[in-house]
């Protein structure tokens, strides 16, 4: 449910920017990380309805990819990938004092 949320909030920036620079869009890209834990069929579910509401998108495709989850470890200073979890370790040292570099963040690519 929490992917409505999302999706409002990445199109109302569409939206935004396309009338900053009076643009139909046809296509809009979005990197979707999968450490966020949002779904992208449920996005894109919740895009098509937005589509039948705003004028300006009913004619666009949203296009997510999907970006992995990729921490660096403060202890072993090693990277990887990781998958959603509560708890991420390092698969390493199984150390918890990670950052993470990717996959967290919803990002609008490009709008065409």
């Amino acid at each position: 449910m929490h992917e409505h949320s999302i999706t409002n909030e990445v199109v109302h920036q569409i939206v935004h920017a396309c009338e900053d620079k009076d643009i139909t869009p046809k296509k809009i890209k979005v990197k979707l990380g999968v450490l966020t834990t949002y779904k992208k069929d449920s996005v894109l579910l919740y895009f098509e309805g937005h589509k039948k509401e705003i004028d300006i998108l009913k004619d666009c495709e949203l296009d997510i990819e999907e970006v992995p989850g990729k921490i660096v470890c403060n202890e072993c200073k090693k990277e990887s990938k990781v998958e959603p979890s509560p708890l991420i370790l390092c698969p390493f040292c199984d150390s918890a004092d990670i950052k993470v570099i990717q996959g967290d963040k919803v990002v609008i690519a490009e709008i065409i």
